[in-house]
């Protein structure tokens, strides 16, 4: 486009009136202002990666060079986007422009070429070799480092029950404000108990830095860490990268941390033409190191700094925008008041907001669940629906709901129903009860059952030629026969007699489920019968909670995921549906594969944080009550309750068309049935936009769902 324009006989105003004609005032404002300090406050829905997408055509249009230009985001497929759309607009010169998320632009613009190889020297890395360690490796040498103190910090660590994530987060929040071990042992106090955490910490720190150090490798946070040192120790490198990269641009500022700030400011602070664009009020990711306050303390850095905001939401309905609006009035930390106008002008259909109180947990699940049937029915999209939870605890009451009433579904970021660990072991034993040759089931059922027979081995065997799950069943079964003849049984190994003990049981549940004279509560009651002998031991296995409360709560949720596996099947037997013709449903529904097509009937479940720069046609925000929002699970953190409001405010803000926000008077708290509030930030909505909300004070559900006596 920009070699159209300047084959036009224009001056350069009227090109770039021409390039930019499709944003509004504000936005171009933004796009045109293309030196200094700039920061943009960009609400929900302002467009800003068209925005930047301008900006930077526009700049090159006034004569600035590509590959003078950086922009930072924070993912690989922002930044992909970016260039693609920069292609469309602007072809070649895009190619040229330093696009990437910071780890990206940092190690290998920053660190790589401009004299890294100095302070990696210092350090004892090797700039040419050094390897980035993945999320597995890293965790590995930490491990490692924990494995290397004495007796007592063990001891320490056992006693409080702390996990290496638990460490881990305690270095990551150091390093994100830019600290080294010796600036966080400054931040000891020795009189506060509380510090031996940070004592211990340090200790695995100065070992994992070590380890990764000897096998030459770095991790991402310490890629930040090392180089807002580097620019430090050799402040003549940061000027000579500012005098390459003299155009700045960072998205999604409100979500930087304090070492990041600190590397761009290094850099802008030779030329100053830095141009920031975010959103205080949509800053939600603290627990990960991010600072409100870099965002808001960007004009005291930078006191000549031109501030747009960019007002308009071209994404919600105007009833939407008055609540989001009531929800940005009542926050603390902000540049402007936070109030969004219509983007679109002209007639519309209005869709009033819902908030609905419910009885319990499961009728807000099954609520939700009967609102969503009915909108399918009626020739909604599942693609174009989003559930929205604070917490990932909220989601299994939800999930079972819509399991229930056969509504299509996928969770974004999680672990699905059907692929949790004690949900495929009991698909699998159904499969290996129900298709004996099916060796896939028969290693998973094996691998959990405990017999003396593990899969594993089965597997190794077959890629020699060994035979399936089932024969291998029937020659160890044979085993205990041939002994049985010449009176030597009691010689022969447990797994034999295990085998043959198996076989016959299996036999006799596969006749008991085939069978037409077999009732349903008698074929339930067998299967059941069948998972408590084998497969009951394996809920156990791999809990990741710490304390012994959180672990018994941890494996009842396992088991109440069982039960619901079993009642699906039970509901199958109910419509006269065969035992094979489940078997092949689960498959499927295990495997989750399917197509484009099919992935378009799916509502999609996230948690807020996941919906981040997403947008939906309907959102269902579930859990608006004072354990959820703010969110009270966690005792090793403070509550945030401005960052917590913000969290609120992303998850209305996702909604185009309708918002239906719900609420429950009881739910359960680590298997526990409690009674509950509504959030602080729905009554601040249901108290203060009396207009365009339509309040149901008490949902009419005409059942809970079946699984509820499960749980939830």
């Amino acid at each position: 486009m920009i070699n159209e324009l300047k084959g036009n006989d224009q001056s350069l105003g009227d090109m770039i009136a021409e390039l930019n004609k499709e944003l509004n005032s504000k936005q171009l404002v933004a796009a045109t202002t293309t030196s200094g300090p700039v920061i943009v406050i960009a609400g929900a829905g302002a467009g800003k990666t068209k925005v930047l997408v301008h900006r930077v055509a526009t700049m090159i249009m006034e004569g600035v060079n590509p590959g003078n230009i950086m922009v930072v985001t924070f993912t690989k497929k922002a930044a992909s986007e970016l260039q693609e759309r920069l292609f469309e607009l602007i072809g070649e010169p895009a190619e040229n422009i330093a696009a990437g998320t910071f780890h990206s632009i940092i190690f290998q613009k920053m660190l790589k070429r401009f004299h890294g190889h100095r302070f990696f020297d210092d350090i004892g890395l090797d700039i040419s070799q050094t390897a980035i360690l993945d999320e597995s490796d890293s965790k590995k040498l930490l491990n490692d480092a924990i494995d290397n103190l004495d007796e007592v910090d063990k001891a320490h660590i056992s006693n409080e029950n702390w996990t290496p994530n638990d460490i881990m987060s305690v270095i990551s929040a150091e390093r994100s404000k830019g600290n080294d071990i010796k600036a966080f042992k400054k931040t000891f106090d020795s009189s506060q108990e509380n510090d031996r955490k940070k004592e211990i910490s340090a200790k695995i720190w100065k070992r994992y830095e070590a380890l990764c150090r000897q096998s030459n490798s770095i991790d991402f946070d310490d890629i930040l860490v090392v180089c807002n040192q580097f620019f430090k120790a050799y402040p003549a490198a940061a000027k000579e990268m500012s005098n390459e990269f003299n155009h700045l641009m960072l998205d999604e500022y409100q979500d930087t941390n304090k070492v990041q700030m600190s590397i761009m400011d290094a850099i802008a602070r030779y030329h100053e033409n830095i141009f920031v664009v975010g959103d205080e009020k949509q800053s939600i990711y603290g627990f990960r190191g991010s600072d409100i306050n870099v965002i808001l303390g960007f004009k005291k850095r930078y006191p000549n700094s031109v501030q747009i905001e960019m007002d308009y939401n071209y994404r919600s309905k105007q009833n939407i925008i008055d609540l989001a609006n009531v929800c940005a009035e009542n926050m603390g930390q902000k540049l402007s008041n936070g109030q969004m106008k219509r983007g679109r002008k002209g007639a519309e259909k209005v869709a009033t907001p819902i908030m609905t109180s419910y009885n319990n947990e499961g009728a807000e699940s099954f609520g939700i669940a009967k609102r969503i049937r009915a909108d399918l029915q009626k020739g909604k999209k599942g693609e174009d629906i989003a559930i929205l939870y604070r917490k990932r605890a909220s989601k299994s009451s939800i999930e079972k709901a819509l399991l229930e009433m056969e509504i299509p579904y996928t969770i974004v970021g999680d672990t699905a129903f059907f692929q949790r660990a004690e949900v495929k072991d009991a698909t699998a034993m159904l499969r290996f009860i129900v298709n004996p040759w099916d060796t896939i089931a028969g290693i998973r059922f094996l691998n959990g059952a405990k017999i003396g027979i593990s899969g594993d081995t089965i597997r190794k065997g077959m890629k020699t030629g060994g035979v399936g799950a089932w024969a291998h069943l029937q020659l160890t079964s044979a085993k205990r026969l041939a002994a049985k003849k010449v009176g030597e049984l009691g010689k022969k190994s447990s797994a034999a007699n295990k085998a043959s003990d198996l076989l016959l049981i299996l036999e006799n549940v596969r006749k008991s489920l085939v069978s037409s004279k077999t009732s349903v509560d008698q074929k339930i009651d067998v299967l059941t019968r069948f998972w408590d002998l084998y497969l009951y031991d394996s809920v156990s296995k791999n809990l990741k909670s710490t304390s012994a409360e959180d672990k018994v709560a941890e494996k009842n949720g396992r088991l109440q995921n069982v039960e619901t596996i079993i009642g699906h099947i039970k509901r199958e037997l109910e419509k006269g549906n065969k035992p094979e013709d489940i078997v092949v449903d689960l498959e499927l529904l295990s495997e989750a594969k399917s197509n484009d097509k099919d992935m378009t009937k799916r509502v999609r479940m996230m948690t807020v944080h996941a919906s981040k720069g997403l947008e939906f046609d309907d959102i269902y925000l579930v859990g608006a009550d004072n354990q959820n929002m703010p969110d009270k699970g966690s005792s090793s953190r403070e509550i945030d309750e401005e960052e917590e409001r913000r969290i609120f405010y992303v998850a209305v803000t996702r909604a185009k068309k309708n918002l239906h926000i719900s609420s429950a008077s009881k739910r359960l708290d680590k298997g526990v049935e409690v009674s509950v509030e509504r959030s602080l930030y729905s009554d601040e909505v249901r108290n203060n936009c009396k207009q365009g909300l339509k309040n149901n004070k008490a949902a009419k559900v005409s059942r809970t769902p079946r699984s509820a006596n499960v749980g939830f």
